[in-house]
């Protein structure tokens, strides 16, 4: 995977800067980054395709999702990407 995979922090914006929790906030972004990348790379060498990687991906997120308190902002975060995608798929 060449781009970089952005993930929302579990930390909370504070109004004040704090450069000790921007860089944990940066060192989880990264670990998160290469995580995914290891994972993603690991499926294609086992010679899974691009769709049952994105599938695996997304039953992951569902997964997350559903042990959430507050579902709702992150299925409609879902659904709004899915329409994005759908929308970009111009065959």
């Amino acid at each position: 995977m060449t781009k970089s995979t952005k993930r929302a922090s579990a930390r909370t914006k504070t109004a004040v800067s704090n450069p000790e929790a921007e860089l944990l906030e940066l060192l989880e972004h990264t670990v998160a980054a290469a995580a995914l990348t290891s994972f993603v790379d690991s499926m294609r060498s086992l010679g899974f395709d691009d769709a049952f990687v994105v599938a695996a991906l997304l039953a992951g997120a569902g997964s997350l999702i559903n042990g959430l308190p507050e579902k709702e902002p992150w299925a409609a975060h879902l659904e709004q990407m899915a329409g994005a995608a759908r929308a970009a798929d111009v065959r």
